[in-house]
C-alpha cells in the first residue's frame, strides 16, 4: 500500500467520507426535516450503504491494474452482492459496512499487474483467465467468512473472560485496543452489550471514558501528528481527514472508515493509536474520574450523547484530555525517529558493503582506486599521494570528508591519520604501485586546476571615465 499512499489520487477518499458525515448529520432521526420518520430512516440507511460503495470503488481506483474496467466492475458487483446477502441473512450481525469494503477490495488484488508489460491501459479482456475470474468471485466471500469467524471467536473469548477477575486486573487495558480493532472491522455490538452503561463499576466507567477520549481526542491528534511528518498532498489529505475525524467522532461508520484508512495506508499511526488507548485507560483509571458524557448508546451503530457538562469537569479530565492529545504525537515521533535511524543504518551498511566489501574480493586496482576516492570524500579532496612500499600516503585538503570506516576496511584496519598535516597512511598490498600511479595522475590534475589563474578585467572607474571624456573634449 506504500505506493498507493504516495498517489495524489488518495485525496479522493475524502469525498465519500464527507458525504457520509453530511448524510448522517442531515438525516439525523432526532432532527425533523419535514418527512416521516420511517422515510427519513430508510433514506439514511440507503445512503449509508451506497456511499461506502463509492468509497470501495475509490480505493480500488487507487490500486494499479492492467484492466481498470474489469477491476471496478468486479469490486462493485462483489460489494453489492455481499451487502444484499448480509441484509437478507445476517441483518443483525453486521451493523457497519466496513467488512464489505475489505472483502470487496480483495478481488482487486487479483487484478494487479504481474510484470512491466501489464499496465492499466491494456484493456485486453482475454488476458484474464478463468482462474483469475474464479478467484475474484470466491475470495471476497471467503474473506468475509473469515472475518465473521474471527470476530465471533474474539467475542466469545471476551464473554468467557470478562469476569470480575478480568476487570480488576491489569489485563483489562487490552479491552481498548481490541475495541478499536473490532470497530475498525465494523463490529461492536457484543462489546457494547458487555460494557453496560448503567454499571457502577470503576473499571467499566474508565473503559467507557477511554473509548470516548480515544475517538474524540486521540484519533484526530494521531492524524494531525502524522500530517506533521508528511509532505505535500499527503499532509493536506491527513489535515482534512483529521478535521473530519473531529466532526464525526460520534458516527460509527465514519470512525470505522477512518480507522480502516489508517490501517491500510498509515499502519504505524493505527498501531500508535492502539498503544495510546492503553495509556489513556491507565490515566483515566488513576484519577478515578466520573463519566465524561451522558450516553444513550455506545456506537450502536452511532454514539448518542445527551450532553457534556464542562462545568463539572475536574483536573483529572483535563489531564486525561492533555494525555490523549500529546501521547499520539510522542508515539509518532518515536516511530519516525526509529524509521530514520533504520534507514541511516541500512544506507551505511549498503554503502560499506557495496563499495568496500565487494571490492576487496576483486583483484582490480581500478576498483580499489574508486573505493579510496569514495572513502576520502571525492577526487577533488586529494592533494597529493606518496608510495611507501605496500603503503600509500595520501594528503587531503580536509579530513572532514574522510570516512574512517571505509578507510579501515580498505587497509584491513592497518592505517593511520595525522590530523595536523592531513595525512592518511593506509595499507594496500601488492596493488599499491598501480593504485599509487592512478592517484598521482588525479592529484596532478587537481593541482593544474588550482594553479590555473583566470585573468580578470580591471574594475571600471566611472569617475575616471568622466574625467577622460572632459579632457578629450578640451583637447578637441
Amino acid at each position: 500500500m506504500h505506493n498507493t499512499r504516495t498517489d495524489p489520487r488518495i485525496m479522493l477518499l475524502l469525498l465519500p467520507l464527507g458525504l457520509i458525515a453530511i448524510a448522517s448529520y442531515g438525516l439525523d432521526l432526532r432532527i425533523p426535516i419535514g418527512i416521516s420518520t420511517f422515510s427519513q430512516s430508510i433514506l439514511l440507511e440507503t445512503l449509508r450503504v451506497l456511499i461506502p460503495g463509492i468509497l470501495t470503488i475509490t480505493v480500488a481506483y487507487l490500486l494499479p491494474t492492467f484492466n481498470r474496467q474489469v477491476q471496478i466492475s468486479f469490486v462493485s458487483l462483489n460489494y453489492a452482492f455481499l451487502t444484499c446477502c448480509s441484509l437478507f441473512f445476517y441483518g443483525e450481525f453486521f451493523t457497519l459496512q466496513t467488512p464489505f469494503i475489505l472483502s470487496s477490495l480483495v478481488s482487486a488484488l487479483f487484478m494487479l499487474p504481474s510484470n512491466d508489460v501489464d499496465n492499466e491501459y491494456d484493456q485486453n479482456f482475454y488476458k484474464i483467465d478463468y482462474r483469475r475470474i474464479c478467484a475474484m468471485c470466491i475470495a471476497p466471500f471467503t474473506t468475509l467468512l473469515f472475518i465473521m469467524v474471527l470476530i465471533t471467536n474474539i467475542e466469545h473469548s471476551i464473554v468467557l473472560t470478562f469476569s470480575e477477575l478480568f476487570i480488576d486486573s491489569v489485563i483489562s487495558c487490552l479491552f481498548l485496543p481490541i475495541y478499536e480493532i473490532m470497530l475498525m472491522l465494523g463490529f461492536s455490538t457484543m462489546l457494547n452489550s458487555i460494557v453496560t452503561l448503567q454499571s457502577e463499576n470503576t473499571i467499566i466507567t474508565s473503559i467507557i471514558n477511554s473509548i470516548l477520549f480515544v475517538n474524540m481526542f486521540a484519533l484526530p491528534a494521531a492524524i494531525f501528528s502524522r500530517a506533521h511528518f508528511e509532505k505535500n498532498y499527503i499532509r493536506l489529505f491527513l489535515f482534512f481527514l483529521a478535521i473530519i475525524a473531529v466532526l464525526t467522532f460520534n458516527i460509527g461508520i465514519c470512525v470505522s472508515i477512518e480507522l480502516l484508512i489508517l490501517f491500510l495506508f498509515f499502519s504505524s499511526t493505527f498501531f500508535s493509536l492502539c498503544v495510546c488507548s492503553i495509556i489513556i485507560f491507565f490515566c483515566i483509571n488513576y484519577f478515578k474520574i466520573d463519566e465524561f458524557a451522558n450516553l444513550y448508546a455506545l456506537y450502536q451503530p452511532d454514539l448518542h450523547i445527551r450532553g457534556i457538562n464542562f462545568r463539572t469537569l475536574q483536573n483529572g479530565h483535563y489531564i486525561s484530555i492533555f494525555v490523549a492529545i500529546l501521547t499520539p504525537f510522542l508515539l509518532q515521533l518515536c516511530f519516525v525517529k526509529q524509521q530514520k535511524l533504520k534507514a541511516f543504518i541500512r544506507l551505511k551498511h549498503n554503502r560499506n558493503t557495496v563499495t568496500i566489501l565487494n571490492i576487496k574480493e576483486l583483484n582490480s586496482p581500478e576498483l580499489f582506486l574508486i573505493a579510496i576516492l569514495h572513502a576520502i570524500g571525492n577526487s577533488s579532496n586529494l592533494k597529493a599521494a606518496e608510495l611507501d612500499g605496500e603503503f600509500i600516503i595520501l594528503k587531503v585538503f580536509s579530513l572532514k570528508h574522510v570516512n574512517t570506516v571505509q578507510i579501515s576496511l580498505i587497509s584491513h584496519r592497518s592505517y593511520s591519520i595525522e590530523q595536523n598535516s592531513n595525512l592518511i597512511r593506509l595499507f594496500i598490498g601488492s596493488k599499491a604501485f598501480i593504485v599509487y600511479k592512478r592517484l598521482v595522475n588525479i592529484s596532478r590534475e587537481n593541482q593544474e586546476i588550482i594553479s590555473e589563474i583566470v585573468s580578470q578585467s580591471k574594475p571600471f572607474d566611472i569617475r575616471q571615465y568622466v574625467q577622460d571624456l572632459k579632457e578629450k573634449k578640451k583637447s578637441e
